[in-house]
């Protein structure tokens, strides 16, 4: 999967969270590693 798709995905699950997400969560709902989920979190956070 190109990366691309996957900030675009964590965009959407990041927006319609109704409260904060965790990392693993979103590991779960992109089916990535978690590590992965906890960088697009952080560049998400800075943005």
């Amino acid at each position: 999967m190109p990366p691309f798709i996957d900030l675009r995905g964590a965009i959407c699950v990041v927006v319609e969270a109704s409260k904060s997400l965790s990392a693993t969560l979103l590991s779960r709902e992109l089916d990535a590693q978690h590590k992965t989920a906890l960088a697009l979190m952080q560049k998400l956070r800075e943005a």
